[in-house]
Order: structure tokens, then sequence, then C-alpha cells
């Protein structure tokens, strides 16, 4: 099908700049001949002679209805430019203001069927383009993260077989050589795997969307009180001020095991970062309808550093850190899939100085 050709912007607006002048002028003329057309002439031939006065010569009769066509002209006029730059330039404007966003939304299936002649054509051709490399690129993204999502659920549980038989192992030998320095080293780096690969996994059922096996009301002060008792004794073994605050007879309803898998996620990634002396403080209440679980700790946190990022997978602050400390990057990432499962927020802010504070806030109901 042949595209109706059409005038170019540069063109329309050449024809509209002479209307404006050639309108008002054949107007003019039309006006001279048809109202009293002797007695202009007349005039006209008084104005030859010197010392005439103008205003006295003027037909008024023809001055009246030369305004009034001067009037009608410049309504005609302005309605004409209205009407074609509505028609050629904000309606198309508009069109593609609405497909932009709807770029914005990461819809990339609205089409601009209106294609064009001119520059207003080219400019949807253009966007016709963007439009479909930008719906190549985000299919090719879910692929590869569809892709990698799936390697690492894979290697994950590939590696739980193995990893197990060297943790069975490096016990049964710890037994018969106690104290000996390389089983003991075995024995921790496979418990960061052992550890790892459990985050690898809760990590692979999250993005798989696997609904938690149980929800139900519970009682989260004592899953709390529960959860957190191990990290105290931890952090006072480590040297560090720890202290919580959890309200009593606060109930929730969600997957408990997901829950203290939260908070444990949270409190040993404070008392982990902490540094000796340093403080680490737990609180849970109820915030109207919300439920909000806070964990703060006094760390070396860089100014330079994004909280948003910390949430990112496999993204760690500092390397060599994280490879003394057993940090893998994951923990945070599992704590935001588990909140947002439970349809809350999570977001990380700085308090202090030093001071890092965790908070979470889900529905209560």
């Amino acid at each position: 099908m042949k595209r109706k050709l059409r005038m170019e912007l540069k063109t329309k607006m050449t024809v509209l700049f002479l209307v404006m002048i050639l309108v008002p002028m054949i107007f003019v003329i039309l006006a001279f001949f048809s109202f009293g057309y002797h007695e202009n002439i007349d005039v006209l031939r008084e104005l030859t002679k010197e010392d005439i006065m103008l205003g006295a010569m003027i037909n008024k009769r023809f001055m009246r209805y030369l305004i009034i066509a001067m009037m009608i002209i410049l309504v005609m006029t302005s309605g004409l430019i209205t009407a074609w730059i509505n028609k050629d330039i904000y309606r198309p404007l508009k069109e593609l203001s609405t497909a932009m966003q709807h770029i914005a939304e990461g819809d990339f299936e609205f089409r601009m069927t209106n294609m064009r002649q001119d520059e207003m054509g080219l400019l949807f051709e253009n966007y016709e383009q963007m439009r479909l490399q930008l719906k190549e690129n985000e299919e090719e993204k879910e692929q590869n993260e569809k892709k990698s999502k799936e390697l690492v659920s894979n290697i994950s549980h590939d590696l739980k077989t193995p990893i197990t038989s060297i943790a069975t192992s490096a016990d049964i030998a710890a037994m018969e050589y106690e104290g000996d320095e390389w089983i003991a080293n075995i024995q921790k780096q496979t418990a960061r795997l052992t550890r790892l690969v459990g985050e690898l996994v809760a990590l692979s059922r999250m993005d798989e969307e696997i609904p938690f096996p149980e929800k139900s009301t519970f009682s989260l002060s004592d899953a709390a009180w529960e959860t957190a008792e191990p990290f105290a004794v931890r952090a006072k073994a480590e040297g560090k001020t720890y202290c919580q605050n959890i309200e009593e007879n606060l109930s929730f309803y969600g997957d408990r095991n997901s829950i203290q898998q939260l908070i444990s996620i949270l409190l040993d990634n404070a008392v982990k970062y902490t540094a000796a002396a340093g403080e680490i403080r737990l609180h849970i209440y109820r915030r109207r309808r919300r439920v909000c679980i806070e964990v703060a700790n006094m760390c070396d946190l860089p100014c330079t550093v994004e909280l948003e990022r910390l949430f990112d997978r496999f993204y760690r602050v500092d390397e060599a850190r994280s490879a003394s400390t057993g940090g893998t990057g994951i923990g945070l990432a599992m704590a935001q899939a588990i909140v947002e499962t439970h349809g809350g927020k999570i977001k990380a802010e700085r308090t202090g100085e030093k001071l890092i504070c965790f908070r979470v806030l889900m529905d209560s109901r």
C-alpha cells in the first residue's frame, strides 16, 4: 500500500507565511473593487494632487468594510494556522508522548501505525526502530536471566551431595585426629560452602516463585526471641554490645521459617560486619497495622556506597573483607525476596556517623 504524499513541515510553514501576506492583499483589492469603486477611484486621483488631506478624502464606507474584512481575515488565518498546527504537530507529538509513556512503563508492544511522509513520519519511524530494538534487548535479557537462574539452581543442587559427603568425612576425621588444624580448616570451609549452597537453593526457590508451603498466624515475638538468642551469645563472645527490644504478644501471618530466616540474615550481617566493641540493636514492634523489624549496627561503610546496591545479588562492598568474613553477597538479596514475598518493603539507611539500619515493614494481618 502506497503512502499518501504529504507536504513537509518546512513547506507548510512557507505556505502559511505566503497566505498571511497574500490573503489580506487579495481581500483589500476585492473590497476596493466591490464597495464604492468609482468613489475610490476619485480618491486615488485626488491623492495624486499636492496638499491633500488623506483622512478627508478616504471613503468612509470603504474603510468600514475594509476593517470588517481585515477582522475576518485575521480570524480565518488564525483558525487555519491553529487547525494546521493541531493536526500536523500537536496531535502527532501527543501520540508520540503516549507511546514514550508506554516505553517508560516497560510496555514495548505499543506501535505507531500512523506513518506519514514528512518529518513527523520520520520521527515515528525512528520510534518504531527504537521500540523494536528495546523489545529485542528486553527479551534477550529475560532469556539470559532465566538461563542464569537455571544454572545457579542446577549447580546449587548438584553441589549439595558432594559437600555433604566432605562435611561428613571431615567430622569423622576430626573425631580421630582431634585438634588437627588442617581438618579444622576443612570443617570451617565446608560449613561456609554449605551455607552458600543453602542460600543459593533458597534464592532459586524465590526465583521460581514457589509459594511458601505453610502460611499461618504465629507469634512473631517468640520466633524472634528464638532466632536472636544465638546471635546475642555470638556478639557478646566477640566483645560486641548487643541489645534488643521485641514487643510482646506480637502476631504475624506468614511463613514462620522464612521470617526467622529473614531475622537471621539481618543479625548475621550485623554481627559479621560490626567491629570489636561495636553496637548491634534489634527492635521489633507494631506500627499501626504493620510490623516493623529494625536491625542496626556500627560499621565502617564508606560514604560512597549506594545503600540500595546492598540488596543486589552477589554485591560486596569490599572483596577482601568479604573473603575474611565469609560474605557471599546473597544474604541481603534473599532477605529482600522474603520481604517482598510477604508484601513488605525493606530499606537500608544511615542513622548516624557509623550506624547502618535495615528497616523492614510488613502488614501484620
